[in-house]
């Protein structure tokens, strides 16, 4: 990799690292974003969108120059490839980038980040963008699990509900749907022992010993929902 490829992705994992640290609530992260070298001050408006129960994007937080209309595209590329999508500027449509923001290797959020007018390349290389997912994906998902209602804090003197970490909510949602280990572990990729440890540690946080148990202390957390319609 040429030098300055290397200054370039440390430099922008540095910058990263800045706003991860710096930033106390989903709006900062926005904020700071834009005034970051992250883009090396390139990017003039940030947008997060996080992802519900269904799948779709809700816009959750934003700061600097509004986003162009196609930019839904861009973004449901992104989640669906668990990669960077870079979209040209195309006639009055700003160039954008958007990128999948992860918490335990699955996406909870989108970022799309609006580019100044005349930019053509996407300024967060294809190498380190993972990482940067990772990173401010982690950060947000602690920061919206403070936010959560302060009387929902534990169960019989157990864990803290707020230990509970997306993929253990998904796994939850499986249950309530009555899927399997085995089937739970297909749809996420994941191995059937680490089904069986993550449902380990939902009974623990819920301080239960079944899934039944788990599924209506989840619904009365409000973390899934209270029916499940079958298909």
């Amino acid at each position: 990799m040429p030098t300055e490829d290397f200054e370039s992705d440390l430099a922008a994992l540095s910058a990263t690292l800045d706003i991860v640290i710096e930033s106390s609530s989903v709006e900062d992260i926005c904020r700071r974003t834009v005034f970051s070298t992250l883009g090396q001050q390139t990017f003039v408006g940030c947008h997060i969108y996080m992802i519900d129960k269904s799948g779709q994007l809700v816009p959750e937080a934003n700061f600097g120059q509004a986003l162009p209309e196609n930019f839904k595209t861009g973004a449901e590329m992104a989640v669906f490839s668990s990669s960077l999508v870079f979209k040209p500027e195309i006639g009055e449509y700003a160039a954008h980038v958007a990128l999948p923001l992860t918490s335990a290797n699955l996406p909870i959020a989108v970022a799309i980040l609006v580019l100044k007018k005349g930019a053509t390349r996407q300024y967060i290389s294809d190498l380190v963008a993972p990482q940067i997912s990772k990173l401010v994906g982690h950060h947000l998902n602690q920061l919206k699990q403070q936010g959560r209602a302060p009387g929902i804090q534990t169960f019989s003197g157990a864990s803290h509900i707020s230990e509970i970490t997306t993929r253990q909510i998904k796994i939850l949602e499986f249950m309530a749907e009555g899927l399997t280990n085995a089937e739970i572990s297909r749809k996420l990729l994941l191995s059937e022992s680490t089904v069986r440890q993550e449902s380990v540690r939902i009974y623990r946080i819920f301080n239960t010993d079944s899934r039944q148990a788990a599924v209506a202390a989840g619904r009365e957390a409000g973390l899934i929902a209270s029916l499940q319609l079958s298909a």
